[in-house]
């Protein structure tokens, strides 16, 4: 039976209504964003099943306080947080409430410790400007964007859109069982994989019900 990989090719963090080439960009062009305000952050997670969530990052979107037109999209990366979260049914719903809550509790200080620990893969930072016709921010200037590639070192262009390409494996033993388990940022040729060790996917769906059925399952036999 063969595995299936799952693509799917698509534009994020984008702002880049054009494709001219400028000067070359250094990862040292990048400003300093350590006192810049958070405007929104999202955790970056993999739906495995209808009771697993796998965390693998953050996207975070910065203002500069000084400028409100000036800003920076970084997507960060961390150790693979695996969430697996017990079903409960009937009587044992009741008392079990106040577990659920401090599980929840010990999830969420987890993910913050790993917000913590956390590194840079993806970096853009650009400014913006209303569209006189529109209203709407549209770029004023050029955007820098930077990634990490699989090399370690980083790879900087102007006015690149970012795509992301998810990943999936088969961690079924030997049976149908296609699961997500990464994600793949790219510019260009360049790449960086964030993904799950397919050991540990493995590992789980050993311990837990075999009932779990995993999102991207394949059919058949």
């Amino acid at each position: 039976m063969k595995n299936i990989i799952m693509v799917a090719f698509v534009v994020i963090l984008g702002f880049c209504s054009h494709s001219a080439r400028g000067d070359t960009v250094m990862l040292s062009d990048m400003p300093d964003i350590s006192g810049w305000i958070i405007v929104d952050l999202s955790r970056i997670e993999l739906i495995i099943s209808d009771r697993t969530t796998a965390y693998i990052g953050l996207k975070i979107e910065y203002r500069n306080p000084a400028n409100s037109r000036e800003f920076a999209r970084v997507v960060r990366r961390h150790i693979p947080l695996i969430i697996f979260r017990q079903k409960e049914s009937g009587e044992r719903m009741l008392n079990a409430a106040a577990s659920n809550l401090l599980n929840k509790q010990e999830e969420e200080a987890r993910l913050n410790k790993l917000i913590e620990q956390s590194d840079s893969v993806v970096y853009i930072y650009g400014r913006t400007k209303a569209n006189p016709r529109t209203g709407k921010d549209m770029p004023d200037g050029d955007i820098n964007v930077c990634i990490l590639a699989s090399s370690g070192n980083w790879f900087c262009d102007k006015n690149k859109d970012v795509g992301i390409e998810f990943l999936s494996e088969n961690v079924g033993n030997g049976k149908p069982r296609n699961v997500f388990t990464g994600m793949e940022y790219g510019i260009d040729e360049i790449r960086h994989i964030n993904r799950i060790d397919r050991n540990d996917l493995k590992r789980l769906f050993d311990r837990v019900s075999p009932k779990a059925s995993a999102v991207a399952q394949e059919e058949g036999e």
